[in-house]
């Protein structure tokens, strides 16, 4: 169940979950015996009175002209759609996003049916999507994940966790956050926090834009997970450009339930 008040959105991202080496389960699909989310099912208990739309990046808008990235921003700004979203944030730069991509506006009683993979099981990447910003009024919505077959189990790191908890042993990882509070998060999951010494920049996760950087801003916080990779970009007009620093989650480095990190240039 997801409830997005005024001003609330959610990251484009996959539903298709990543394929790993490190659990007991096989999340690659197009393997035999491999399994993943096949197709979601969104829906939407609310109307909403202004944004909350679904947004699909990799997909067209049904009418109108496709306007550049720039120019789409350009004009949700000029619309007040941004009026009350952080100047830089990938919240505000969704908004040209959800004016000029395929997006869909939430309906009580309704439902969105979109697919996570290709015919042969590989990932659909056209399935990104996000929550676009809610302008005006409250969005309640739910998802079902439909799996194209049973997923197996708990994963190794669930299952050394749970064996050392009824033996009454402090559990130390195999190999990764060892010692007695090393390991934060559940299942990876750890805050992170990012800040660069030098402007002209921003965060991405992957190729996701999440937030600009520099001197004198606050650090770009986000919940992110073991092995997810983050990477700084040089801001070229709006678009991301040249990959300055490249980093990876390693919850083991957690102080506090927090990782953080900073470019220096």
């Amino acid at each position: 169940m997801l409830r997005y008040n005024e001003s609330k959105a959610y990251i484009s991202h996959l539903d298709y979950l990543e394929v790993n080496d490190r659990s007991n389960h096989d999340f690659d699909s197009a393997r035999e015996g491999g399994t993943n989310r096949f197709a979601t099912v969104l829906l939407y208990l609310t109307d909403v009175e202004q944004g909350g739309e679904t947004v699909f990046p990799h997909g067209y808008k049904l009418e109108g002209e496709t306007l550049s990235k720039k120019e789409a921003l350009a004009k949700a700004k000029a619309l007040g759609l941004t009026a009350a979203l952080q100047p830089g944030s990938w919240q505000e730069e969704m908004m040209g996003e959800c004016i000029n991509r395929l997006a869909v506006k939430p309906k009580k009683a309704r439902a969105v049916l979109f697919y996570s993979q290709n015919e042969d099981g590989t990932v659909d990447k056209r399935s990104l999507h996000g929550a676009c910003p809610v302008i005006k009024g409250v969005k309640w919505a739910a998802n079902l994940w439909v799996w194209n077959g049973p997923r197996y189990g708990y994963s190794a790191r669930q299952r050394e966790k749970a064996v050392a908890a009824v033996e009454g042993e402090d559990w130390k990882g195999n190999g990764e956050g060892k010692g007695k509070g090393k390991y934060k998060g559940r299942d990876g999951r750890v805050e992170a926090e990012f800040s660069s010494s030098v402007g002209g920049v921003a965060l991405f996760w992957e190729e996701t834009r999440w937030g600009e950087m520099g001197p004198g801003l606050p650090a770009v916080k986000a919940i992110t997970y073991q092995n997810h990779k983050w990477n700084v970009r040089r801001e070229e007009g709006g678009e991301g450009g040249e990959v300055l620093v490249a980093w990876e989650i390693e919850t083991a480095e957690a102080v506090e339930g927090v990782v953080k990190f900073n470019y220096a240039g």
